[in-house]
């Protein structure tokens, strides 16, 4: 997401003091149960954050739509709204003196084609069926998903975070 347009569109529109929060999320769900796929699920989603200062009152809106048309209704609805809001209070944060940095992002993860995660949590079925005959029932689940998100505002203050994770997990049930 291109947060410059946003503060671009904003500035045309003589709102000056604004942050934007920007996230974005993917996510794949795989699950067998019986040697079968029981649900194979992959969800994305956006939201973006507008706050911003208007006639001294702090105005927030959000939408799911991040396209053009998207901003410009979340831009009106902050100049709709702000005669509405009665109290005069709200700031624009200023920033801190220091960020920590951290990597929580695998790049590796997302170049894994989903076939192969498919045959991983085959291949960790077969084998619980193998290691044991008391293995009544086994349904095996991979999860994983993807978060980004973007701070901005203007007072210079510009913050980006990436992560992602999985996880692989086995649900048994012992008849003996």
């Amino acid at each position: 997401m291109n947060l410059k347009k946003v503060f671009a569109k904003l500035q045309a529109e003589g709102i000056n003091q604004a942050e934007c929060r920007y996230a974005s999320s993917s996510s794949l769900s795989i699950e067998v149960f019986r040697g079968e796929m029981s649900n194979f699920t992959t969800h994305t989603n956006s939201l973006l954050n507008l706050d911003a200062i208007v006639d001294n009152k702090l105005v927030m809106v959000n939408t799911e739509n991040v396209s053009n048309k998207g901003i410009d209704q979340l831009i009106h609805s902050i100049k709709e709204t702000a005669p509405y809001i009665e109290k005069a209070e709200g700031e624009i944060f200023k920033g801190a003196a220091k960020y920590k940095k951290f990597n929580n992002y695998n790049k590796e993860l997302p170049t894994i084609p989903v076939e192969t995660k498919k045959q991983l949590v085959f291949e960790i079925e077969k084998k619980l069926k193998a290691y044991d005959s008391r293995f009544a029932e086994i349904q095996v689940a991979y999860e994983e998903s993807e978060h980004y998100t973007e701070y901005q505002n203007t007072n210079g203050v510009r913050l980006r975070n990436k992560n992602n994770s999985y996880y692989i997990g086995a649900y048994v049930v012992i008849k003996d």
